[in-house]
């Protein structure tokens, strides 16, 4: 009977991207704990591995991106930042989405449009109306 309900578990945690495994918070974990011992390089390594083990693991991806720009490391940091606010944009649309199926709309539009903020400008589908132009605030 607690195997039944450790492989449940174990399903569930591999097969809903929005959680956060345990072996990827404890690399998050142990991360932090590198770099308040001042090793930015070993906790990068951490960071990467919770990142690989939890690709959607947002604090695991903005702090890859700061120990990847401390080290100097612009470029690769930039990733890992547009990563992370990816997915906090995905996040607060699935919010919306929730939000308009219950029949808060004005809540939910409200959700979008803070999504909208989190997306690259150049390929935002939040940005884009039914025929794919852009979307124009109404004046005040």
């Amino acid at each position: 009977m607690t195997t039944d309900i450790l492989s449940e578990a174990r399903i569930s945690e591999t097969t809903c991207p929005d959680r956060t495994s345990a072996a990827a918070q404890h690399h998050y974990r142990q991360a932090s704990v590198l770099l308040y011992q001042g090793k930015t390089e070993d906790a990068l390594h951490c960071l990467i591995q919770a990142v690989e083990i939890s690709p959607n693991y947002v604090e695991a991806l903005h702090e890859t991106g700061n120990c990847l720009q401390n080290l100097g490391r612009c470029e690769e940091a930039s990733l890992y930042y547009s990563r992370a606010l990816k997915e906090i944009g995905d996040r607060l649309c699935e919010i919306g989405r929730y939000e308009e199926s219950v029949g808060q709309y004005w809540v939910a539009i409200r959700r979008y449009e803070e999504a909208g903020e989190f997306y690259d400008r150049k390929s935002s589908p939040a940005r884009l109306g039914n025929s794919g132009k852009s979307r124009e605030k109404p004046a005040l």
